[in-house]
């Protein structure tokens, strides 16, 4: 159980620059709860095999049941940023 708050950030390359966002209307609180957390090793560009297990095979064939809430990743000190490669967490929300 995560018991932090988690910001996560996007990115999209625009042709306009500009420092007024107003991050308070993309914000979303995910509540504490259980969840099955899955770990992808390696590049960041392999990360849809994982996610494809994920979906494809482990959603399919648990026994828990999927909780209506967002799923979402960690990438901690695991993970190198310059390298694009590491450990990245999947947290999926069960009941």
């Amino acid at each position: 159980m995560l018991s932090q708050e988690i910001e996560y950030l996007t990115g999209v390359e625009n042709d306009v620059l500009s420092n007024q966002v107003d991050h308070s209307q993309h914000e979303i609180n995910i509540q504490e709860g259980q969840y099955a957390v899955f770990t992808h090793h390696g590049d960041l560009q392999d990360i849809w095999t994982t996610i494809s297990y994920i979906w494809q095979i482990w959603a399919v064939r648990t026994k828990n049941i999927l909780r209506d809430a967002p799923d979402f990743e960690i990438y901690d000190d695991r993970f190198d940023q310059k390298n694009l490669t590491g450990a990245i967490e999947i947290w999926v929300p069960i009941e």
